[in-house]
């Protein structure tokens, strides 16, 4: 069974879950759809459909059959929240006319500090929509020199040779 945590990917990418053989693709509303938190999207195959059947976990909420059920009234088990299904119209039709190439050219990278245990010691990258390799080393990039203004200690351009490194 291959399960995928897509949340930043779907949207942004074009992932074709049948032709990857993926079972089960779980997405939220937040990144790659580029409206705000609220929304879960999640693709089934037939072999996770036979899994859930015999499943002996508990479920309410997370009731896969509810949600299948329901669907298949056009319809859902619980309220839903109308106005992100609003907001993901919107966002479908500009993705449909911009198409991806001209997506992946408007939605900038956020830098955040760490949370909980981690606050005052790293720093996250975040996006939304598209990103490209040539974007995750042009923020690097950004990075290294911001830090060689501020006086850091470094070997120059190492992380922007680690990343490319890592992404060719």
């Amino acid at each position: 069974m291959i399960i995928v945590d897509a949340v930043t990917s779907l949207g942004a990418y074009n992932v074709p879950v049948d032709d990857w053989g993926l079972d089960v693709v779980a997405s939220g509303s937040q990144k790659g759809y580029m409206i705000p938190p609220g929304l879960g999207f999640i693709s089934v195959s037939d072999k996770a459909w036979k899994a859930y059947e015999t499943s002996k976990f508990p479920r309410f909420y997370m009731d896969l059959g509810k949600y299948k059920k329901a669907n298949a009234k056009n319809s859902t088990p619980f309220t839903p929240p109308i106005n992100l299904m609003f907001g993901l119209q919107t966002a479908l039709q500009m993705m449909r006319r911009e198409g991806r190439t001209t997506m992946r050219e408007k939605y900038d990278i956020a830098l955040a500090g760490g949370q909980d245990h981690l606050k005052g010691k790293i720093f996250r990258v975040g996006h939304l929509g598209f990103i490209s390799d040539r974007d995750v080393i042009m923020t690097i990039g950004c990075l290294e020199a911001a830090l060689t203004e501020l006086g850091h200690d470094f070997e120059p351009k190492s992380g922007t040779k680690a990343a490319a490194a890592a992404l060719v």
